[in-house]
């Protein structure tokens, strides 16, 4: 077995990185930690990638919460509170 190129390394470590504050994400927000993966690869532009897979309930609680967020920087912008 070769070793790992650098890109190959860094989207292992992306995905270690995401997939633990994935985890706190769910945890804080009292969200079942629901199975999900995170998987690195290399994309064809040898830049480090990931795929991450969860069931539904979960993927819209992080789009819900994205949305807020989304909306929350927007006010700020604005001046709004």
């Amino acid at each position: 077995m070769s070793p790992l190129r650098q890109s190959e390394l860094d989207a292992v470590a992306l995905a270690d990185d995401l997939r633990a504050l994935l985890f706190c994400w769910f945890r804080r927000r009292g969200v079942r930690v629901p199975p999900f993966g995170v998987s690195a690869y290399v994309n064809a532009a040898d830049q480090p990638s990931v795929v991450i897979r969860m069931e539904a309930y979960a993927a819209r609680s992080l789009a819900l919460s994205l949305d807020e967020q989304r909306q929350a920087d927007g006010r700020r912008r604005s001046g709004e509170t």
